[in-house]
């Protein structure tokens, strides 16, 4: 039990820095994309 409540956890967070990652780069690239307009 206890190891897939590990696992479940290290997900989110992984999830979560993902999220991040993704929000970062979409930002980035709408700030290029309005530049190029």
């Amino acid at each position: 039990m206890k190891t897939t409540v590990m696992t479940f956890w290290k997900l989110s967070h992984f999830l979560l820095f993902m999220k991040k990652i993704l929000a970062k780069l979409s930002s980035s690239h709408f700030k290029t994309a309005a530049h190029s307009l």
